[in-house]
């Protein structure tokens, strides 16, 4: 499908409904599609009030009714190969966002105006992402209209499920006497959990007892005891290892070497979180740098997680070249209550990325602000990585996306022998995508020199100068929003060849692209065709687990 030339025009910079970055680069409006819009940005948003998310919900609604009722749970998948009811897995790893907050609003709208469609499908929420998720879902606010008893079946169906039980039995909320309840969470789980002891027949005494049978959360029940010597590490989750050997508790109870002589044994440490919550850690270290335990346990988690992008032929395959955006608008605002910017985002991609290809750039990032220059990434250890970029780099200057094109063009003007495979064909470009415009005017004030030219369009053409043209109409820029800010421009539309918009945290959706997973034959010619923005959208939201939506 091809956006219309009349709404195209119209939503470019210099139309009436146009936009522009934040650095006054023409841009677009809109990809052609509410979908594609917010399959580009959504996957960034955190903490978004819920009125402009319901508005945004809304829209994709009335749009593709399908779709929108599949986004959010695109959105809340957590990357890993889902452990289905009744003892069944996906065949395959399913790609997400672990976007819970964007995922829990939109999942919230469906409950209120399609609340058939949500019910009959709520029992996979806890299968994509935990079963923590209904009792968040529960004790939100604003949410009377929410069915508790159709909840509640969904735990009851957990609870008998062998392979879901004990993390059913972990999430279920505390019943607790009304003083020791002193936060708003608190509160509200503690009435939901006597409801559901009311309703499974329980005594609040039996509903206690109950949950301490299971054994997710033994470790924890360890530590509570002073048994630290029963504790096995192989059974903590990830994030909670990460937290626990953060801080003194190794050297506080004796336990470093006992843990460091096991975790070197493991090629992998569990973890299903995000790059850039290891590479968060590290600025907690401050000077000193993380000790010889934390560093270890990062990097085994790091590589847990190349594993699973890894996993089912997910790995980046051809010229891939990672280009990272280092400007001061990187650091504005936070993405968490950690102080998290999109500069710790786009660098923890970055490293990710670059281990991921496989290809010609294996662990080759491009930075760039105002100008742009290669880094050659040192080692195996995410550590020493993130150490490199930041040692090398600070977010600051502007945004001048084409000062990579420069890169690639000037090469090729210098070394018109080097052959055309050793060039990059494939931009990644993470970024808040607030460019700087593509005229000389930039940086002179003189407005009048100004080029209605996108970022895109400048780039192909730059190409064009000194590449045949099969190069340039097979070359990919892939912009991966990484910002949490509502901007409303994109740099290129579905029209735009070779042109995709992806959002989030989670580098391992990059394989519906870079893997050649979408890619697809042309059945008159047999060649294999560039796939399109809506085939990768597709793509992500017709996986085997968001299939069984119904």
């Amino acid at each position: 499908m091809n956006m219309n030339a009349f709404v195209k025009a119209n939503t470019l910079g210099a139309g009436a409904n146009g936009a522009m970055t934040e650095n006054g680069a023409i841009s677009y409006a809109t990809i052609g599609t509410a979908l594609l819009d917010q399959f580009g940005k959504a996957g960034a948003y955190r903490g978004r009030d819920i009125k402009d998310v319901w508005v945004e919900q809304a829209t994709l609604w009335g749009e593709n009714p399908e779709a929108a009722l599949k986004f959010p749970f695109y959105l809340r998948m957590i990357t890993r190969q889902s452990n289905i009811l009744n003892g069944e897995k996906t065949e395959k790893v399913q790609r997400g966002q672990g976007a819970r907050d964007e995922a829990f609003k939109r999942l919230l709208w469906i409950a209120k105006y399609h609340p058939e469609e949500f019910y009959r499908n709520l029992w996979l929420l806890p299968v994509i992402g935990s079963w923590k998720d209904l009792w968040v879902l529960l004790a939100s606010d604003d949410t009377e209209y929410l069915d508790h008893k159709k909840f509640f079946e969904v735990i009851a169906e957990g609870l008998n499920d062998a392979n879901h039980k004990d993390l059913v039995l972990k999430y279920m909320p505390r019943i607790r006497s009304e003083k020791k309840c002193t936060t708003d969470w608190a509160k509200r789980t503690n009435v939901l959990a006597k409801e559901f002891a009311t309703m499974a027949g329980l005594s609040y005494k039996e509903y206690r007892t109950y949950k301490t049978t299971g054994k997710a959360h033994e470790f924890q029940t360890f530590i509570c005891k002073g048994l630290y010597s029963k504790i096995k590490w192989n059974t903590i989750p990830g994030k909670a290892l990460l937290n626990l050997v953060s801080g003194e508790f190794l050297d506080k109870h004796k336990l470093t070497d006992s843990y460091v002589n096991w975790l070197k044994t493991q090629p992998v440490a569990k973890f299903n979180g995000y790059p850039f919550e290891l590479g968060r850690k590290l600025n907690g270290f401050g000077y000193k740098g993380p000790s010889l335990a934390q560093k270890i346990t990062i990097d085994k988690q790091f590589e847990n997680l190349l594993a699973t992008g890894k996993k089912d032929g997910g790995a980046i395959k051809g010229n891939v070249l990672c280009a990272l955006d280092t400007s001061g608008s990187m650091t504005w605002g936070n993405l968490d209550n950690a102080g998290t910017t999109a500069y710790d985002v786009c660098i923890s991609l970055g490293i990710y990325f670059s281990a991921l290809n496989e290809g010609a750039f294996h662990n080759v990032v491009a930075m760039f602000s105002d100008v742009s220059r290669l880094m050659t990434l040192k080692g195996d250890s995410f550590v020493d990585k993130w150490n490199q970029i930041k040692g090398a780099s600070c977010a600051m200057g502007s945004t001048n996306f084409q000062s990579v094109i420069n890169l690639i063009v000037d090469t090729r003007k210098k070394h018109p022998e080097m052959p055309l495979e050793d060039f990059p064909s494939n931009l990644l470009v993470v970024s808040d995508m607030q460019f700087n415009p593509t005229s000389n005017y930039w940086g002179t004030n003189n407005y009048s020199k100004m080029e209605e030219k996108t970022n895109y369009e400048t780039a192909m053409n730059k190409l064009r100068t000194v590449f045949p043209e099969e190069f340039v109409n097979n070359f990919k820029i892939i912009w991966w929003y990484c910002a949490n800010r509502e901007t409303s421009d994109f740099p290129s539309t579905m029209d735009d060849a070779g042109t995709y918009m992806i959002s989030g945290f989670d580098g391992a959706v990059c394989s519906f692209l870079l893997s050649g997973e979408a890619q697809k034959v042309n059945p008159k010619t047999g060649k294999v065709e560039q796939p399109s923005m809506e085939d990768i959208v597709n793509t992500a939201l017709n996986q085997e687990v968001l299939s069984l939506i119904k």
